[in-house]
């Protein structure tokens, strides 16, 4: 058996497609209770996967500063640590390093 990554569907999309390529009686009833099914499973705790990168703000005071290109979050010169980080330390997004290519 493959081990592979989780696929996780919008469930209420599915329902929808399900009765609107029902044709026949039958295949509506069938589509009604998968749908019932579908809502009797439990949620999986998940987040949509954001990317953002740092921006280069203008230099102040012969600082480099940096801000997340999803929340804004400010990050100083000083702030070495957070700058190579994979992740924004305010909002989570997943970032690129400083200086990678697009």
């Amino acid at each position: 058996m493959v081990n592979r990554m989780a696929r996780y569907i919008d469930a209420d999309e599915f329902k929808k497609w399900l009765l609107e390529y029902s044709i026949t009686d039958r295949e509506r009833e069938e589509s009604k209770q998968i749908g019932f099914w579908l809502d009797e499973f439990s949620t999986a705790d998940v987040r949509e996967n954001i990317h953002g990168k740092w921006i280069e703000d203008i230099k102040r005071f012969g600082e480099d500063n940096y801000h997340c290109s999803v929340c804004g979050a400010v990050l100083e010169e000083d702030d070495v640590k957070w700058r190579n980080n994979y992740f924004c330390y305010h909002c989570g997004a997943k970032m690129r390093k400083v200086g990678d290519a697009e």
